[in-house]
């Protein structure tokens, strides 16, 4: 699927020669770096043009797979926080791979989620995960009732 991110109203500000991105979900300030510029304009679009609850959404959370700790990039939750979509996000520079896709799956074995999505920003992959099968989808879910 190839989204194309309107222009969102980011607060940027610069300290130290370094841009800052306010994240509207952690609320607080953090560098922009690719890969997280590819995670604010992701999740602006879930919450402002999906509709999906700032309050549902988790990211860069620590979890624990197979005795190791390991930081998810974003993961929605249903209304009753029940996880709904793991996301992967790379920089646009960096080529969504098996690599990536193998990297989403192990930490899905935690999370156990409907929807699987990688994404770089300029191409992105969804699937929905039902009954140990596995479809390609090309628009996001609605956000459940």
């Amino acid at each position: 699927m190839n989204l194309s991110f309107r222009k969102y109203n980011f607060n940027i500000h610069k300290q130290d020669d370094k841009l800052f991105i306010f994240d509207e979900v952690r609320k607080k300030n953090v560098i922009i770096t690719p890969e997280e510029w590819v995670r604010q304009n992701l999740l602006h679009y879930f919450y402002e043009d999906l509709a999906y609850p700032k309050s549902k959404i988790a990211i860069e959370k620590e979890f624990i797979l197979n005795g190791r700790k390991k930081r998810f990039d974003m993961l929605v939750f249903d209304r009753d926080m029940n996880p709904f979509l793991l996301l992967e996000c790379k920089s646009q520079a960096e080529p969504l791979n098996e690599n990536v896709l193998r990297q989403c799956l192990n930490y899905n074995m935690n999370f156990k989620v409907p929807y699987l999505c990688i994404s770089n920003g300029d191409f992105t992959f969804l699937w929905s995960l039902k009954k140990g099968k596995a479809e390609v989808l090309d628009t996001f879910p609605p956000y459940p009732k």
